[in-house]
């Protein structure tokens, strides 16, 4: 599911029009139909007034889930780049942010050791 699929199914679960979600964002009701038709991306002012709206996070909005959730994307929609290219840095920041703090540390620690090494 794409994000303009989830603000799709999120808005008819609310029982909104693309009008009814203008009315509450601000957002032009053609602009709603192009986010939720695939044809753009929202931008950051949008997201944060779509998940308020339509009262979710950012996190379901951008990926499914519910950052408390789960550790991964349940509905295998993988994040991608403006190229529709799964971008490999955005897919490890996205598992890297799931992590609680003890493995992100983990992590961060493997990292600087392996830089530390390949800098010498």
């Amino acid at each position: 599911m794409t994000i303009g699929e989830r603000i799709r199914k999120k808005r008819k679960d609310l029982n909104l029009t693309l009008k009814d979600l203008y009315n509450i964002t601000n957002i032009s009701a053609g602009n709603l139909s192009e986010i939720e038709n695939g044809k753009y991306l929202p931008s950051i002012t949008a997201l944060l007034q779509l998940k308020n709206a339509l009262n979710c996070s950012t996190d379901w909005l951008l990926t499914g889930v519910n950052n408390l959730e789960s550790n991964y994307i349940h509905d295998e929609t993988p994040i991608y780049s403006e190229n529709k290219q799964l971008c490999k840095v955005e897919e490890l920041l996205h598992m890297y942010n799931t992590l609680d703090e003890r493995d992100k540390k983990e992590i961060y620690d493997i990292i600087t050791l392996k830089y530390e090494r390949n800098k010498r």
